[in-house]
């Protein structure tokens, strides 16, 4: 804790903290607090006598520069060499440290911690105990309450939830599939970000969350099932047809094979499709209330596997959640038909939104997908896109709130910034990313040249928002 969270404690709160470890019993609510917020909460379990890796605090601790002494890169117990006692189960009688503490997974992790009050907690001193467990309604109460403040209240995952079908639309750059991503690893992890995985749970994140991109060529065979063309083994000139199922029907099967846990599935430019030839039968199937419901397919008949789970029809798994993004101004919007938009809740991202992106230091990279440390012009790139947005909603650009530019645009200006050079960064941003943007917007209009010298001037306006 104090190497990782800059959490530094008296020797006395120590051993109190290890005192209260004998209280610990399995199925406790655990919160790792310090100095009025809470780190993490996990579920006591039984003491395991045996570590899940062995390393040393040197490892770990000391060669910072592999960059890699992060809680959630371990999964489970790690045993310290220089520490054997302590990773003992010591429930049989050493004298010393008393009963060891095993969680099964920290369920909500926040490297920052989430603020807490005291009226939250049963006396002042609990703020600064690291480790803290509440089997009471009380522990149940704060449970909750952090939930929200972890998933940072998030109500798009309260969306998803209720419905189990999501669509994201907004202004370019809003970061709609940056946000798709994360809002499944939240579901299905309980963490905030992918950068807090463990490695196991880096290794099965592709069979978890699936994704496809939409497009005008894309149809029901690539999507569902269909017949696709296979050579002959025995005669490679001769071509013949095959049933195959599609992306989404296969990923289907997947969360079958896990009915317990949460998959989701992308769709990233859900509108650039033609959404009722690609779904078909699936608009019924997709409904919350017809989940596990079969249907026939077009291609039902060929389904000659006894062990298919779909042999006697299709249905979508009441673990599968789905998630469209969309640029609601692009005119393929017009194609999505009321019966689809029944079946999906809606959620705008927004330019103001978008900007959460900018707190996640490693969605600034360079060309080469280094991280860019842009902390120290972080202030004036908010102030820049504020003031463009805000020049874009005026009367006379006959615009809107749809048309507002996202984060994601301005996290380009990581990949210009070479020696500290901003004016150059900036510029190049505008140039090659803001400008032939808001000049396709302008198209056609009068006056356009004159509207674009008024937008760079609101671009390069670093002042505050009055």
């Amino acid at each position: 804790m104090q190497y990782e969270y800059g959490v530094y404690s008296s020797p006395g709160t120590v051993t109190n903290n290890w005192n209260k470890a004998f209280e610990v019993n399995e199925g406790d609510i655990i919160f790792l607090c310090g100095d009025k917020r809470v780190f993490a909460v996990g579920i006591a379990i039984y003491p395991r006598k045996d570590p899940d890796i062995v390393l040393s605090s040197e490892y770990l601790m000391y060669d910072k520069n592999r960059e890699n002494y992060n809680s959630y890169n371990y999964d489970g117990v790690i045993h310290f060499e220089e520490g054997t006692v302590f990773y003992q189960d010591l429930t049989e009688g050493a004298e010393e440290w008393g009963q060891r503490i095993d969680v099964d997974s920290w369920k909500y992790y926040n490297k920052q911690g989430i603020y807490i009050s005291e009226d939250n907690l049963e006396n002042k001193s609990d703020v600064y105990c690291a480790i803290r467990k509440l089997k009471n309604e009380k522990g149940y109460k704060l449970l909750k309450k952090l939930e929200g403040d972890f998933m940072n209240a998030d109500e798009n995952l309260t969306l998803l939830k209720n419905t189990k079908n999501l669509i994201l639309t907004g202004a370019p750059g809003t970061g709609k599939t940056f946000e798709a991503r994360k809002l499944a690893i939240k579901l299905i992890y309980g963490k905030a970000s992918e950068e807090l995985l463990s490695e196991a749970e880096r290794n099965e994140i592709n069979s978890r969350i699936g994704f496809v991109q939409f497009h005008s060529s894309y149809d029901y065979t690539d999507f569902v099932e269909g017949l696709r063309p296979i050579k002959d083994k025995t005669n490679t000139n001769d071509i013949s047809f095959e049933r195959k199922d599609g992306a989404f029907k296969v990923f289907c099967k997947q969360a079958l094979k896990e009915k317990e846990k949460p998959f989701v599935f992308i769709i990233d430019e859900i509108n650039r499709g033609e959404v009722g030839k690609i779904f078909g039968e699936l608009f019924f199937a997709i409904e919350d209330g017809y989940r596990d419901k079969k249907v026939n397919t077009q291609y039902q008949n060929l389904i000659d596997d006894t062990d298919d789970p779909f042999k006697d029809g299709f249905f979508v798994p009441k673990n599968v959640y789905i998630i469209g993004t969309m640029n609601d101004i692009d005119r393929s919007v017009e194609n999505m038909d009321f019966a689809f938009r029944r079946r999906f809740s809606w959620k705008e991202v927004t330019a103001d939104e978008s900007q959460k992106m900018f707190s996640e230091p490693f969605a600034w990279k360079d060309s080469e997908g280094n991280i860019v440390d842009v902390s120290s012009y972080l202030q004036r790139i908010i102030n820049r896109m504020d003031n463009l947005n805000l020049e874009i909603i005026k009367e006379e650009y006959e615009l809107g709130v749809s048309y507002q530019i996202g984060a994601a645009y301005f996290l380009k200006f990581a990949r210009y910034l070479k020696d500290e050079d901003e004016t150059t960064a900036f510029e190049c941003l505008w140039n090659y990313h803001i400008k032939p943007l808001l000049n396709e917007y302008l198209r056609g209009e009068e006056g356009i040249k004159d509207k674009l010298e008024a937008l760079e001037t609101a671009y390069e306006n670093e002042n505050p928002v009055q």
